[in-house]
Order: structure tokens, then sequence, then C-alpha cells
């Protein structure tokens, strides 16, 4: 529409061009009534004659110069209303977008309950959570560390960032026991009992973090446990009465063993934690029985090397900034055990065992302080 338009403008401007020469020559020539001829004319009808002339052909110039602010004028408007026209259709299309959308939304929208509302605002903040990076170092990291199911059910819980890849950490992990018998509440038919016991165990640590949450590492360990019977007498009837005393059971063990630990953090203040160890240990040691045996003495002493897989799971807590106290336990544990028995010196023979526990040992309860750099 608006090159249609500019053509007809531009052809009335020819048009009246092409006029103006022609209505000149009509005034000279036949536009006016019959003069007479120049030879007849006195000086000032020619100056009249040539005077009329200019004033026509000044007419006809301002008729010209107004009829082209007239043209122009013209495709000013004709440009205002393309520009409108464009503007229009341009709303419509919006309009028509929003009626769309208005539609959509129509059908989308259902009404919701309070507990979908609490739903989707857990979802955002976890989502937000899942999002959301923290300073280690000179690098940023998730602060939720990204899992794979593996088919598992998403019960909602997220591992924390806990301890970061490339740190190193210094551990010792150390448990001591006493006990006598005014610890322990017996039978009324055992007499003169007069126990004693005491157990050690130290086990410095070296580990690294291989990734977020995840240590690999080695642990050498040494181990003592010493246990006296002074006297026991035991009397149930005529028939059934015995008395013991003079006993010890003393062992030591050395220990050496490699071990994976993952811990799953348990807030974002990086504070908590629970963790698992998985330990690979080959231990070595000896242990003397020493009793009597019609009122003489008699030691047998036990040499003994043992491979085992342990599970023990623990709780770990930062009490400062670099250093961490954890607690852990023994609960699963597969072993195989090599033993040979010599009494007096003479060998008496050998076994091995293969064995497995599945229990809640409190004599395998460990607590430890760590150093993290």
């Amino acid at each position: 529409m608006n090159n249609k338009i500019r053509r007809n403008i531009a052809t009335f401007i020819l048009a009246l061009a092409a006029a103006i020469p022609l209505s000149l020559a009509a005034a000279g020539d036949g536009g006016t009534p019959q003069q007479p001829a120049a030879a007849t004319l006195t000086p000032r009808e020619t100056a009249e004659r040539a005077a009329e002339r200019a004033r026509v052909a000044k007419a006809n110039a301002q008729e010209a110069l107004e009829a082209a602010h007239r043209a122009q004028a013209l495709a000013e408007a004709a440009h205002r209303d393309a520009e409108a026209a464009k503007l229009a259709l341009r709303r419509a299309d919006s309009l028509r977008i929003a009626a769309d959308s208005m539609v959509i939304v129509e059908r989308i929208v259902q009404p919701i309950t309070v507990s979908q509302v609490v739903e989707q605002m857990h979802q955002n903040a976890d989502s937000l959570l899942l999002l959301e990076r923290v300073l280690v170092g000179n690098d940023t990291v998730h602060l939720i560390i990204p899992e794979r199911n593996f088919g598992r059910f998403d019960r909602g819980l997220h591992n924390f960032l806990f301890i970061p890849k490339g740190k190193w950490a210094f551990g010792l992990t150390a448990s001591y026991g006493e006990f006598d018998t005014e610890d322990v509440q017996v039978l009324s038919f055992l007499k003169n009992f007069n126990f004693k016991g005491s157990m050690f165990s130290l086990s410095p640590s070296v580990s690294y973090f291989v990734r977020h949450n995840t240590a690999v590492g080695m642990k050498l360990g040494y181990s003592r446990n010493k246990f006296t019977l002074g006297s026991l007498s035991v009397d149930i009837d005529d028939d059934l009465n015995f008395s013991l005393r003079d006993v010890d059971y003393h062992t030591e063990d050395y220990s050496a063993s490699m071990f994976i630990r993952h811990y799953i953090g348990l807030d974002n203040n990086r504070r908590f934690a629970i963790y698992n160890d998985v330990e690979l240990k080959f231990s070595s040691g000896n242990g003397t029985f020493s009793r009597l045996y019609n009122d003489e003495p008699k030691m047998t002493r036990t040499i003994s090397t043992k491979t085992s897989l342990n599970f023990s799971p623990g709780v770990c807590v930062f009490i400062q900034e670099y250093v961490s106290f954890n607690i852990s336990f023994g609960v699963f544990g597969v072993n195989y055990t090599s033993e040979k028995q010599r009494t007096d010196g003479v060998n008496e023979g050998s076994r091995s065992s293969l064995g497995a526990s599945f229990k809640f040992n409190l004599l395998n309860l460990n607590m430890g302080v760590a150093v993290h750099i």
C-alpha cells in the first residue's frame, strides 16, 4: 500500500511539471486574446505585455509549489497510515498469542491442595539447594554431592559435602578398658571370685581423599589384652564343685590394614557425618595361657596369624575447623585364622579356621581424633 501511494504522487508531480511549460507557452502564444503585432506595439505596451507574462508565470510557479507541498503532505500521511497499520498488525498478533496462552493456562490449571503446595515448595527448595556451591581452595564445588541412584528408591536424602577431594587426614584411634569383680554381678553359687582384666589398642592412620567424602588410607595397629583370675570356687552340689586359682591369659597383637572410608554429610554446615569403613586387615600376634594343673604351673603359648575383612560404621564430628572426633564399632567381619600351640616348649598342634560374625561388639568400640589438612 505504501509503494502504490508513492507511485501515484510521483505521477502527479511529473504531470504537473510537464504542464507548467505548456501553460507558459500558451500564455505567450495563444493563451491571451489576440494582441497587436510586435511591430505596431509601443514600448510601453511591450513592457506591459512582458510584465503580464511574468505575473502569469509567477502564479503558475506558485500553484506548482503548493501542489508539491500538498503531494508531500499526502505522502507523509500515507507513511503514517502505513506505520499505524503495521502497529495494528503487531498488536493483533500479540493479542492472538495472549488469547492462545490464556486458553492453554485455562486448560492446565487445576485445583491443588495445601499438601501439594508444600511439596512443590520443598521441591523448589531442594532444586535451589542442589545448585548451591561452596568455595574450596580456589575452586567452587557443589554443596550436595551428585550421586547416581542405580535404581534405588529416592528417599529425598542428600549427601552434603563433608570433606572435599584432595585433603589429607592423619588420625589416631585408641581404646582402653579395665574391669574387675566389683563391676560384675555374678550368681550366688560362685564363691571367692576374684577377676581383673584390661584391654588396650592403639592405631595411627593416614588417608587421602580421592573424591569428595571418600578417602583411602592405611592403618597400623597394636593391641594388648590381659585377664587374671585370682580365684574362683563353684559349689552347686556335692557332685559338682571345683575351684580355680592363679589363671592368667595375655595376648599381644600387631596389625597393618588398608581401608576405604565413605562419609555421608548430614548438614550443610559440614560438621556432622556418618561413615563406613571397609578394611582389609593383616595381623600377627601371640598369646599365653598360664594356670595350675595338679598344683604344677603350666603355660600354653599360641602364635596366630589372621586375615580379615571388616565393616565398621561410625560417627564423625568436627570439634574444630581442622580437627574431627569419631567413634566406630565393628558389626560385620569375615576372617581367616591360623594358629600354632606349644605347651611348656612342646608342640601340641595347629589349626586354621574361617569364620564370619555379624553383631554389635562393645569390645570393638574405638574412639579417635583426626587432623585434616
